[in-house]
């Protein structure tokens, strides 16, 4: 851990961005993976920051995995801010609907727990057609069952059963071939 945190201050004084954001990450994976997740957002945020300075698409990645990991410690609301801001910030020019849709999935998480089901549902319903645009079908189903489970429990039995067999129709689809 102490050589992950010399690199990465050593990458970032003299100014090699890359080295200093895949620095931070290690760092943030083995503080993570050790239980020191506080430790693990703050390499997370420097991972981010740098690969921002270096304009790198590595950023969105690990805005991914900052906004993830601030869900595992149960801080919505942060995660929220930074999962909504990487959602929309993938809105514009190059899409990765791939990652997109791991933020918007992320981001129903952070909203559900902060008692705001409606909004997860239409975040988890937009993933799924995110998921589909990366043709991860698998995924996809797994978004559309999240709503239909959460529109279930708020009585919206249209939605749910909409979102239900929708789920398993792309559930029962072969998969499609990586490339």
């Amino acid at each position: 851990m102490e050589r992950a945190i010399q690199s990465a201050e050593l990458y970032a004084a003299c100014g090699v961005r890359r080295g200093a954001a895949s620095a931070a990450a290690l760092l943030a994976g083995i503080t993570s993976g050790i239980g020191r997740p506080r430790l693990a957002v703050l390499a997370w945020r420097a991972a981010v920051q740098q690969a921002e300075l270096g304009e790198f698409e590595d950023s969105r990645i690990l805005s991914l995995a900052l906004g993830q990991q601030l869900l595992e410690m149960d801080e919505h609301e942060e995660a929220e801010l930074i999962l909504d801001s990487l959602s929309l910030r993938l809105t514009t020019g190059e899409e990765d609907h791939s990652t997109r849709g791991r933020a918007l999935m992320g981001l129903g998480h952070a909203v559900t727990q902060q008692k705001r089901p409606l909004e997860a549902m239409s975040h988890w319903a937009e993933a799924a057609g995110q998921f589909l645009a990366a043709e991860e079908t698998d995924e996809a189903a797994r978004a559309h069952l999240a709503v239909s489970a959460l529109a279930a429990s708020l009585d919206r039995v249209e939605a749910a059963q909409e979102h239900y067999e929708r789920g398993l129709q792309l559930a029962d689809q072969e998969p499609t071939p990586t490339r």
